[in-house]
C-alpha cells in the first residue's frame, strides 16, 4: 500500500496550549512516515514547548526560529498566514510545472490542499473564481482533561476533532 505522506510537505502550527506537547509526537510520528515536516510555534506556544524539540525530531530548524533570527520577534498568526500563502503558490507552481501565470491559476483551480487553517479550494464559478471556498475555521472549546486541567480541544470539523463538544445544562 503506498504511503499517502511519502515525501508530502506538512506544516504544522502548534498553539499555546498543554496540547502542544502533543504536536511534537505528531510532529515525529509525521516524519517517520517520510513527510517533510514545517513547524511554526506561536508565542505562547513557546511556553509550553521549545523549537529544539521540534528540530530533534523533524531534523530540520522551526519556522519560528528562522522567522525571530529575520524579525526579531515570533511569528503572529498573520505571519502563519503569509507562510501558509506562500506554500499555497509553490504547490500550484508545482503542479503546473511552470510559473505562467494562465498554468498556475489552472493549478490553482484544481487545488484542494489542507493546511493548517484549514482546507484551501478556490471557486471555478465564472461569478466567484478564485474565491475561497475550502476553507472552514475550526471550532476550539476549552474542556477539563482527566487531571482537571483546562485544555483547548478541536470539536469540528469532526475530521480534526480531538474531542466531542460539551453542552453545560
Amino acid at each position: 500500500m503506498p504511503n499517502p505522506l511519502e515525501n508530502k510537505r506538512i506544516v504544522l502550527g502548534v498553539t499555546g496550549s498543554i496540547a502542544a506537547y502533543k504536536a511534537i509526537d505528531l510532529a515525529s510520528k509525521l516524519k517517520q512516515a517520510n513527510a517533510q515536516v514545517d513547524v511554526i510555534l506561536t508565542e505562547s506556544a513557546l511556553k509550553f514547548v521549545s523549537t529544539l524539540s521540534f528540530q530533534s525530531v523533524t531534523g530540520s530548524k522551526a519556522f519560528t526560529d528562522a522567522y525571530k533570527a529575520k524579525y526579531n520577534s515570533t511569528p503572529s498568526y498573520h505571519s502563519a498566514g503569509g507562510y501558509a500563502q506562500g506554500l499555497i503558490l509553490q504547490k500550484a507552481i508545482e503542479d503546473a510545472d511552470s510559473v505562467d501565470p494562465v498554468k498556475v491559476v489552472a493549478a490553482l483551480d484544481k487545488l484542494k490542499l489542507m493546511t493548517f487553517y484549514g482546507v484551501v479550494q478556490f471557486s471555478t464559478d465564472a461569478k466567484t473564481h478564485g474565491k475561497q471556498i475550502g476553507h472552514a475555521m475550526a471550532l476550539m472549546q476549552w474542556q477539563k482533561d482527566a487531571t482537571g486541567k483546562l485544555a483547548s480541544q478541536v470539536i469540528w470539523p469532526f475530521e480534526s476533532q480531538s474531542a466531542d463538544a460539551q453542552i453545560r445544562k
